[in-house]
């Protein structure tokens, strides 16, 4: 379930962000042991493919103002940097390599994707 896909924009961001977390969190030595398996099956490839979709799709719902106000060549291109800023990776190195709390690690998704994203757009 998405929640606050129409949320202002720090409660989407906090929304989107925490919620990416809790998976990071939880699903980090699952997702690795995945990839480094993926050589092995062509299902396994596909699947993380479709995982990887699926957080792109979450990115272009829970900011959709925002990216409405890019061409669609820079709104891609946004949200392929997006979609790498989340990675479960990103999430390791600043648990794991820096030491970071899952509070501060989130904090520091808020900020990064909050200078990311242009200005939300008025309300009509």
């Amino acid at each position: 379930m998405i929640r606050h896909a129409d949320a202002d924009r720090q409660t989407r961001l906090r929304s989107q962000v925490e919620t990416r977390a809790g998976v990071c969190e939880r699903w980090l030595p699952l997702w690795r042991a995945l990839l480094y398996n993926q050589s092995e099956s062509e299902l396994l490839k596909v699947r993380i493919g479709h995982m990887r979709d699926v957080v792109a799709a979450r990115l272009q719902l829970m900011y959709r103002p925002e990216l409405s106000t890019l061409p669609e060549a820079e709104r891609a291109q946004l949200v392929i940097a997006l979609e790498a800023l989340t990675d479960f990776e990103s999430w390791g190195r600043m648990r794991e390599r820096h030491g970071l709390s899952i509070e501060a690690a989130r904090e520091v998704w808020i900020s990064a994707i909050d200078r990311m994203l242009p200005p939300t757009p008025s309300p009509s």
